[in-house]
């Protein structure tokens, strides 16, 4: 029965997260964006480059990166539920080639739930959450090209009940013939799936590309992603002004599964469910960032990032 509760529960939550489909799949949390900036832009962050956020979405990121970064992310989700990350890269100045090692944990708490007997007598409480350790490595490939990868290991526990497992992440950024435009290509969270109590779950396999393009204080941003395990896509799309205060405004958009886009036709903040904003300020070395994303039935999600660069 607690198993059972915590599916529902867990199954309302994912649902207003980007690309967990359904309850059956394993390891769902690492769909969440761990990023404000890129969760304000409509989860299109593909191609952005040297930014520590390439840890959890694009590891070739990395191969841009210039002396050393650490951020940490917090979000308040639904029912009780919070999310967290921090994630810290760092160049590796011997090598001929640009290239930075990067490490990160994304942690997920459920929050605590009431269990009850087959009997429908109360059993007491019980939390569930959900954790990855990652390591990442990206370098600089020749003529902008860069490629990088990441490991990981997954851990998910209900109350004393847990299953693990591992999963990769290989990802390509080519800068095109326009100038201010950037390819990025990406395919997340291969592994071999979750057993969880006599049951195994695929992970969310995706394949994802995406653009960014600079055109002075404007950028532009989109993602298109696929999951294999179900044939279904979404498409991000966002935009970012900077400001020469160090003020950056950003707005985005989700084109979501048919569950979520079904669903913002109710009335208030579920109107504007798949939209998103937010802003970010940059203060010497470090970076302030905020999103603000309103779902279809479960309220709205903020997101706080904080960090810090360190000269090479």
């Amino acid at each position: 029965m607690k198993l059972a509760r915590f599916i529902i529960i867990a199954a309302s939550a994912a649902a207003a997260l980007p690309m967990a489909h359904c309850a059956s799949t394993g390891a769902s949390f690492l769909t969440i964006d761990p990023s404000a900036r890129t969760s304000a832009l409509g989860n299109a962050g593909n191609a952005i480059v040297g930014d520590s956020s390439s840890l959890f979405i694009n590891p070739a990121g990395l191969g841009h990166s210039m002396g050393s970064e650490m951020m940490t992310t917090y979000s308040r989700l639904f029912m009780d539920s919070s999310y967290s990350s921090i994630g810290f890269v760092h160049s590796l100045n011997s090598l001929a080639r640009s290239s930075a090692l990067g490490v990160s944990v994304v942690y997920l708490n459920y929050g605590s739930f009431d269990g009850h007997s087959p009997d429908s007598s109360s059993s007491g409480s019980f939390g569930a959450s959900d954790m990855a350790l990652g390591l990442s490595y990206g370098l600089m490939l020749g003529a902008g090209v860069t490629a990088g990868v990441t490991a990981r290991a997954i851990q998910e526990q209900i109350e004393t009940s847990s299953a693990r497992t591992v999963s990769f992440d290989a990802g390509m950024q080519i800068p095109m013939p326009l100038k201010g435009l950037a390819l990025g290509l990406a395919l997340r969270n291969a592994g071999p799936g979750v057993k969880f109590i006599n049951e195994r779950a695929p992970l969310l396999t995706s394949a994802e590309m995406g653009f960014g393009f600079t055109i002075g204080r404007f950028v532009l941003m989109s993602n298109a992603v696929t999951t294999l395990s179900t044939g279904k896509s979404n498409f991000g799309f966002g935009t970012e002004l900077q400001l020469a205060s160090g003020l950056n405004l950003r707005t985005g958009y989700l084109l979501a599964s048919e569950e979520r886009t079904a669903g913002s036709a109710a009335g208030g903040l579920s109107r504007w469910a798949d939209f998103s904003a937010g802003i970010g300020l940059h203060l010497g070395r470090y970076q302030f960032d905020y999103s603000f994303v309103p779902h279809a039935e479960l309220g709205v999600s903020q997101f706080f990032t904080m960090s810090a660069r360190f000269a090479r």
